[in-house]
């Protein structure tokens, strides 16, 4: 019990100066970076340097993509851009927490496809959101096919769907480096991680909530809308069932599709 607690030690000191780094950097707010701490402490604690390095470098990928993505958008939108929050962190972070823990709990390979897995939709969506929007072409509607602005959630485009096997197999490399997964495993987390970002997309063209904001005349996802602070109203969808929400969801599920293939292999 005590090698326990002084491995989970070692991660939460770890997990705290990334995650401090990271606030620093402009990256994360300040809760945000304690829920990072948490999370990072957990996966370490659970599989050390093995299970964290896939950890890591979603979280270096997604950072360096967003920033990206904020440099590349003209001055008067930049904003748009904010620091992730501890929600947005925990939305992400929960499902291949969950799993490190059931790992801490009572070790078992089921538990490491479906940490590998559950990462590897999280990246497979925020790559596929990053890169997506760069794209020349405005994005499709996964559910009806219709064209829709650049930024709708639900909407989907051919790099960005290009970019999420990109994360997902990302993530996968990662996890495999480490021994996390084996070989046969690899290719199950690649195709869960590519079917829990499309999961991802209809579940935000079909469920979550749409607002409107009056000002800007155009749709937003938060109660506060970042690029003019002003309170949006209800348009569509199911209420409160927001973008985090569709995340932490879009995880599960692509957690639960990894363990299946590694079955149907």
């Amino acid at each position: 019990m005590s090698h326990m607690s002084s491995h989970l030690a070692v991660g939460l000191c770890l997990a705290a100066l990334v995650s401090i780094g990271a606030s620093a950097a402009g990256a994360l707010t300040v809760r945000a970076a304690l829920a990072s701490t948490a999370v990072g402490a957990v996966v370490f604690g659970a599989g050390g340097v093995a299970w964290s390095i896939p950890l890591l470098a979603f979280f270096v990928t997604s950072s360096l993509l967003s920033r990206l993505g904020r440099d590349s958008t003209p001055a008067p939108t930049n904003h748009d851009a904010p620091r992730r929050t501890a929600r947005q962190v925990l939305a992400n972070g929960f499902m291949p927490a969950l799993w490190a823990a059931c790992h801490f709990v009572l070790p078992a390979n089921a538990w490491s496809v479906l940490f590998a897995s559950a990462l590897a939709t999280a990246a497979a969506d925020t790559w596929a959101t990053e890169l997506g929007r760069q794209s020349s072409k405005s994005p499709r509607n996964a559910l009806t096919g219709q064209r829709v602005p650049t930024g709708t959630s639900g909407g989907v485009t051919l790099p960005g769907l290009a970019a999420s096997l990109g994360g997902s197999t990302t993530v996968a490399a990662a996890c495999l480096m480490g021994d996390v997964i084996g070989p046969a495993g690899a290719g199950a987390v690649v195709l869960a991680g590519f079917g829990g970002s499309l999961v991802d997309s209809l579940l935000g063209a079909a469920l979550q909530e749409r607002r409107w904001c009056s000002t800007c005349l155009e749709e937003a996802e938060d109660t506060i809308h970042a690029r003019c602070s002003i309170t949006t109203s209800y348009l569509s969808g199911v209420r409160g069932f927001d973008n985090d929400w569709v995340n932490l969801c879009a995880g599960a599920f692509g957690s639960l599709l990894g363990l299946a293939f590694t079955h149907l292999r």
